[in-house]
């Protein structure tokens, strides 16, 4: 069973679609370490600061048609043309989930087993 787990790229890009709308974690929270700006706007070292996968994952600069439901967007070049932390299930860098990649198996066991026997009945 596990070595057909990389055999399903769809799956993949369906479950891959699914956290971009409804990621795992909501909301990320960060203390700056070093002065900053996003933007235009300035941010002090030290001050706590929220991150919303949810609102990013909605962000029409980087999905089109973010409503929608197309796993297409995970395809490998589709993928590559995004630009870097546009999508952020598990979070990203040093604090990365450690069981994201755990996390992502156990979902194509068990949706495999749950289509397996949807397609039984």
């Amino acid at each position: 069973m596990f070595d057909d787990l990389p055999h399903l790229k769809y799956l993949t890009m369906c479950m891959e679609e699914s956290m971009r709308i409804y990621p795992p974690a909501w909301i990320i929270g960060r203390k700056t370490i070093h002065a900053d700006a996003i933007s235009n706007y300035k941010i002090s070292a030290g001050h706590n600061i929220l991150i919303s996968p949810y609102a990013l994952h909605r962000d029409k600069r980087f999905w089109p048609e973010p409503e929608k439901f197309i796993p297409e967007r995970f395809t490998p070049e589709e993928s590559k043309n995004r630009p870097k932390n546009s999508y952020l299930p598990f979070g990203a860098g040093p604090r990365m989930c450690i069981g994201n990649n755990f996390a992502m198996m156990e979902m194509q066991i068990v949706l495999t087993m749950i289509l397996q026997n949807l397609n039984r009945n």
